[in-house]
């Protein structure tokens, strides 16, 4: 699972246009890991699980500024 975490952290990093703001294992037993990336007017969430065998899949969540916007409007908290 660290190489998948690494190769993730690779592909932003050479990306140029975003900055990680949290990485880091979301349990004790180190088989979830996680980070937040942030770029202009848009984050991403990435969850790197471990799938037994040593290695891990990786689920990547976007959101950007009018997705934003949207669900705060829908909750209305919008401005």
């Amino acid at each position: 699972m660290p190489e998948a975490a690494a190769d993730l952290v690779r592909e932003y990093e050479q990306r140029g246009d975003c900055v990680l703001v949290r990485s880091g294992y979301l349990d004790l037993s180190g088989r979830v890991w996680s980070m937040v990336v942030e770029g202009s007017g848009w984050v991403d969430v990435c969850i790197v699980q471990s799938s037994g065998d040593g290695t891990g899949k990786a689920k990547v969540m976007h959101m950007d500024a009018a997705e934003w916007a949207a669900s705060l409007g829908e909750l209305g908290l919008g401005g």
